[in-house]
């Protein structure tokens, strides 16, 4: 379908049709040579490779994640100095001064509600 559709080229197409044929042929190589050790040994051999596979896959992502990691704890580090520095140059210029200056007072609810009245 999707040689037909040309999202896939027949030459990657017959390399995948290949591929999972060679892939069966091992399976049932390793599933017979399973059986002849005991029966019922080829779902334990299976699901060993499956959990290797899947540890392998998870090792490499960890890997990655830890790779990434100093990067981007430098680029947050970098990033706060730079905030860091803008407000200190803003308060520097004053530019805060008036706020300041004039706090806004804030009110607790208790005190908000005696000024409308309510005890």
């Amino acid at each position: 379908m999707l040689v037909r559709s040309e999202r896939l080229g027949e030459d990657i197409a017959n390399g995948l049709a290949k591929a999972s044929l060679e892939v069966k042929r091992d399976m049932e190589v390793v599933t017979s040579e399973a059986k002849g050790i005991s029966e019922g040994w080829e779902e334990t051999i299976v699901l060993c490779a499956l959990n290797m596979i899947d540890n392998d896959e998870l090792t490499k992502r960890l890997a990655d994640i830890e790779g990434r990691r100093e990067g981007e704890k430098a680029w947050w580090n970098n990033r706060r100095q730079t905030i860091m520095d803008r407000l200190l140059m803003e308060l520097e210029e004053g530019y805060f001064d008036d706020l300041l200056a004039h706090p806004t007072p804030r009110q607790s609810p208790i005190s908000r509600g005696k000024q409308h009245g309510r005890k």
